[in-house]
């Protein structure tokens, strides 16, 4: 199995990081339940949890550049269109 489609996460930016955390936070949470559900092998399952492993190591040492400590009151404009 190629895990072509991972890049270390130290390779991109803490902004790239950030946006990809932002659109894609769901594969974070859903990977465990999608693992169990595949017919890899052991070692490629061992291979996944640690390349996550690593990637949640490094979100949390760079938490403070990724996370926000407080949110941004939205705009009237935001509301009403969010509504819609």
């Amino acid at each position: 199995m190629s895990f072509d489609w991972y890049v270390h996460p130290i390779s991109f930016s803490v902004q790239s990081v950030r946006n990809a955390l932002t659109s894609n936070f769901s594969v974070l949470v859903n990977m465990p339940e999608w693992i169990a559900q595949t017919n890899m092998d052991p070692q490629s399952v061992g291979k996944v949890k640690e390349e996550m492993t690593l990637l949640n190591q490094w979100i949390c040492r760079n938490h403070q550049r990724l996370f926000i400590n407080q949110y941004e009151r939205p705009s009237a404009e935001y509301i009403e269109h969010a509504r819609d």
